[in-house]
C-alpha cells in the first residue's frame, strides 16, 4: 500500500515537475503540491480498500483450507488429508492403526444423535491426548478413526495403542446423567 501510494504520488509530481521546468520555482511549488496531493487523496483509500479485500480473501482461504482438512465435529484431520500426510511418511517406518467405536449405533439409537456427537468428540479428545506428538489422527468417517505413528518402534506403538485402548474402555463418558 505504501509503495503503491508512493509511486502514484511520485510519478505525477515528476511529470508535472518536468513539464514546468522553465517556470520559476515559486510558481512551480504550488503546481507540484496539487499534482502530489490529488494522487494521495485517490490512491491511499484505494490501497486501503485493496488491502482489506486481500485480508478478507486470505482469511476466507484459511477458513476453507481448515474446512477441507479437518472434521468440523471432532477437529480431527479428515480422511483425504490424512492419507496425503501418510503418503509423505511412506518411506519411514511406523505404524497405522484403525479404530472403530463399538456399539456406536446403540448410543445414537438410545440417546439420540446429539449424544453420538458428544461421544465422537470425547473419543477424538482422548485420541488427541494419548497420541499427542507421537503421531496424527483422523476421522475416517462415521465412528471410524485412523492413527499414524511414524518413527515409533513396534514396542512403543503397542504401548501407546494399549494405553489408548485402556483409557477409552475404562474412562467412558457421561452424557446427561448416562454413562
Amino acid at each position: 500500500s505504501v509503495m503503491i501510494t508512493t509511486l502514484a504520488t511520485a510519478v505525477p509530481v515528476i511529470v508535472v515537475g518536468m513539464a514546468l521546468w522553465r517556470i520559476p520555482m515559486a510558481q512551480k511549488c504550488g503546481a507540484l503540491v496539487v499534482s502530489g496531493a490529488i494522487p494521495i487523496l485517490i490512491t491511499f483509500p484505494i490501497s486501503m480498500f485493496a488491502m482489506y479485500i486481500l485480508k478478507t480473501l486470505h482469511e476466507a482461504l484459511d477458513k476453507l483450507d481448515t474446512m477441507v482438512k479437518f472434521d468440523s465435529l471432532t477437529g480431527l484431520m479428515l480422511r483425504a488429508p490424512f492419507l496425503d500426510e501418510t503418503r509423505s511418511y511412506r518411506k519411514q517406518y511406523g505404524f497405522l492403526a484403525l479404530l472403530d467405536a463399538d456399539h456406536f449405533k446403540k448410543i445414537n439409537d438410545t440417546h439420540g444423535h446429539e449424544a453420538g456427537d458428544y461421544a465422537l468428540r470425547h473419543i477424538a479428545a482422548v485420541l488427541t491426548d494419548v497420541i499427542g506428538r507421537h503421531g496424527f489422527v483422523a476421522r475416517f468417517g462415521g465412528e471410524e478413526f485412523a492413527i499414524r505413528l511414524p518413527r515409533l518402534s513396534r514396542s512403543q506403538a503397542e504401548l501407546l495403542l494399549s494405553t489408548l485402548s485402556t483409557k477409552l474402555r475404562s474412562e467412558g463418558f457421561e452424557y446427561r446423567g448416562h454413562t
